[in-house]
């Protein structure tokens, strides 16, 4: 009898511990990972489904998938994440790409991807910078390079926006929040909050000004 997905289990012990998802999901997305050519791949997968940041493990994988997708090499592969699971990279360079269209593209079970990011379209509002081109209008550029979407059991669970530094934002589902608790990264949210805030700010100067 063939037990080397119990090996495999015994390595993968770290991350389940610093995962905060029910064991039947961790034990499911366990099983969909290949041991061997596709396990960076599909660690890096199961990573993104939690607090990668927080967990040692995985910070390691994660930044060098990151590092690889900046420098044009794709998105690791899980080739045993079923139902159209295999991760890879889809490219939005040329604003042809949405939320509606990441969507729509979800698998049935298990899968991640990178799309680049591009403004103000595929891009957070915190995150979406304008300038001022002068007569030609403003023109927009997001301060993220890309954004990694995850899906759990056919379902978008996550969207972590990510530069070629390895600085990450994630925005959670609510079933993502509802899972993880506590142990999300907050950045996306105090980020919001606080972009929120500058603006709330600015619409009032800008009354007072023009009632003075």
């Amino acid at each position: 009898m063939d037990h080397s997905h119990l090996k495999y289990r015994h390595a993968w012990a770290p991350v389940w511990r610093g995962l905060a998802l029910p064991f039947g999901l961790l034990v499911g997305l366990l099983l969909s990972c290949a041991p061997a050519q596709a396990a960076d791949g599909c660690k890096v997968l199961l990573c993104m489904a939690g607090n990668w940041r927080n967990i040692a493990a995985c910070e390691p994988e994660v930044r060098q998938a990151m590092r690889d997708a900046a420098r044009g090499r794709g998105w690791p592969r899980c080739s045993m994440a079923s139902g159209g699971g295999s991760s890879g990279s889809t490219s939005n360079s040329s604003g042809s790409g949405t939320t509606d269209t990441v969507l729509a593209a979800a698998p049935a079970t298990h899968a991640s991807e990178n799309q680049w990011a591009w403004a103000p379209g595929n891009c957070p509002q915190q995150y979406t910078v304008e300038i001022d081109a002068g007569f030609s209008g403003p023109s927009y550029v997001c301060r993220y390079l890309g954004v990694i979407n995850v899906w759990i059991n056919g379902q978008l669970w996550s969207r972590t926006w990510w530069d070629a530094a390895g600085d990450t934002s994630t925005d959670y589902s609510e079933q993502a929040r509802a899972q993880l608790g506590q142990t999300i990264d907050p950045k996306f949210d105090n980020d919001l909050k606080a972009w929120e805030v500058a603006q709330a700010a600015a619409a009032s100067a800008n009354v007072n000004v023009t009632v003075n």
